[in-house]
């Protein structure tokens, strides 16, 4: 696969073997993508198995003008630090291009990665080879 997850962003994955669980939402409160960050960073087996890759919003708080955003941003920073997530989580910036967006999920499927969407603070939307799974945290 050609894509590069290079993309505009933070952090890094160390372990390129290891399956990719990916999320992409906007950044605030009712998509929780710092809520699905912590589950993972609190999650020592978790960590040991699979990287975490966000698509989410900005990664600099000067770039925003929306109050929630940019404490949903400053959570992302404070989680990274404070759970040492570098190697193990990347945070892309949000993308507008679809083509683009299309080949992010192409490449986590063809990884045999996931794709997550968080519905509550309990509950894991999985999208695993075309099969929905409800996963309760």
């Amino acid at each position: 696969m050609s894509l590069s997850l290079s993309l505009c962003g933070s952090g890094s994955l160390a372990d390129r073997s290891k399956p990719i669980i990916f999320s992409m939402a906007r950044l605030d409160r009712v998509k929780n993508i710092t809520g699905l960050v912590e589950s993972y960073a609190k999650n020592r087996k978790l960590r040991e198995l699979v990287n975490l890759v966000v698509v989410a919003g900005y990664i600099d708080v000067k770039k925003s003008s929306d109050r929630e955003e940019i404490a949903e941003i400053e959570k992302m920073h404070d989680l990274m630090k404070q759970y040492n997530l570098n190697g193990e989580f990347r945070w892309i910036t949000a993308q507008t291009n679809r083509v683009c967006n299309g080949e992010l999920y192409r490449y986590i499927a063809d990884t045999k990665g996931a794709f997550v969407q968080v519905l509550t603070l309990t509950t894991l939307y999985c999208l695993i080879d075309h099969s929905s799974i409800i996963i309760h945290l």
